[in-house]
């Protein structure tokens, strides 16, 4: 049966992207896995990869076209096979260039080295509006390579003002509380503990598990899995790739799928599943010295996890002080979705399972 190639949802209202490249060529064999297009957001590259094996054909779309998301790309059919009829495709979006529109014309012809010229037309960008730093200002390669992350750069920071006005717009609040560490520290650092696990790994899994143990926001859960928006800072900005988690997920597993995730991510090599719709944003900048902050939600989400950094302290107990280590956690939450007894309810929940160390599970 013929599996059509749909441009797949990049996330937050990016709107479709840009093919940055063709990997397989129309009448190509290809087996299930295999990488057939790129696709570049604001904010990254995905990978378009085959679903079964078969032969790519009805092909559309060239290099440095935009594409809207659900636009079909292409086909993989049996042999012997003729693909369905192709759809209509719709126009580029306001503000979007039309692949189809006549060009300017070119103008003087820019000094440039020929790989630069190559690398100009692999990235999209124009030479024209390139400063050159050879010889005599001739374009070289470095030049389109600073050209393309600055345009990127500058792609990025507009999708995070736009997100972030977007998500600025929704009836919010916030609550924080400070959880003792000591019990979970323990547990990671005891002898037979999975290597590879830590706080982010039990954050993740104490955020599942205090939604889906507070009424009002497991309601708000679209299955039960949660669709956890990963905050990843990478060159230029921040990207938010989605992992989702059932509270069953153990430590081990978790771990090994946040680092694939942010590895990723940071490469700019994004899977299509990795740009889906957050519902709720775990953030953690702990590891960067910060104590406390406030998290925004996006556009779809319903709350945001905000973790300070994990420090030494002082707790006192019936009287008595005691060396202890502790974290803010910050909560925000959609007003519309539950309240701060709510809020409380979850960071409760939360708290419990970082300050007493049990019922965070490995497996």
């Amino acid at each position: 049966m013929a599996e059509a190639i749909r441009v797949p949802r990049l996330g937050l209202g990016s709107g479709g992207g840009r093919i940055a490249a063709w990997h397989r060529r129309a009448g190509d064999a290809v087996t299930p896995g295999a990488v057939l297009l790129e696709l570049e957001t604001d904010k990254a590259t995905i990978e378009v990869t085959a679903e079964q094996a078969g032969i790519l054909t009805g092909v559309v779309g060239a290099e440095g076209e935009w594409v809207e998301e659900g636009a079909v790309l292409g086909w993989i059919v049996q042999p012997g096979e003729a693909p369905p009829q192709a759809e209509e495709r719709p126009n580029p979006p306001a503000g979007r260039p039309d692949p189809q529109a006549p060009r300017e014309p070119s103008g003087p012809r820019v000094r440039a080295s020929p790989y630069a010229r190559r690398l100009g037309r692999e990235l999209g960008v124009d030479l024209r509006e390139v400063k050159g730093s050879g010889p005599g200002g001739r374009v070289v390669a470095r030049d389109v390579e600073q050209a393309a992350q600055s345009r990127r750069t500058q792609r990025m920071r507009a999708a995070v003002a736009r997100v972030t006005a977007e998500g600025a717009a929704v009836p919010s609040f916030w609550a924080a509380r400070r959880v003792e560490m000591a019990s979970v520290r323990a547990l990671l650092e005891r002898e037979g503990a999975p290597r590879g696990v830590g706080w982010t790994d039990c954050l993740l899994q104490a955020l599942v598990l205090g939604i889906a143990q507070t009424p009002a926001l497991a309601r708000a859960r679209r299955q039960p899995a949660v669709q956890v928006g990963l905050a990843v800072a990478v060159p230029g900005g921040l990207v938010l790739p989605v992992l989702s988690v059932e509270p069953r997920t153990g430590l081990a597993a978790l771990a090994q799928a946040r680092r694939g995730l942010v590895e990723r991510a940071r490469a700019g090599r994004l899977l299509p599943q990795d740009v889906g719709s957050p519902e709720v944003i775990l953030s953690n900048l702990g590891g960067m010295g910060v104590d406390r902050f406030l998290a925004l939600l996006a556009p779809g989400t319903f709350l945001a996890l905000a973790a300070g950094r994990v420090q030494e302290g002082v707790a006192v107990t019936q009287g008595a002080m005691r060396a202890t280590w502790w974290a803010e956690f910050t909560v925000t939450v959609d007003h519309r979705v539950a309240d701060g007894a709510d809020a409380a309810r979850f960071l409760d929940v939360v708290a419990q399972y970082f300050e007493t160390g049990q019922g965070l599970h490995w497996e």
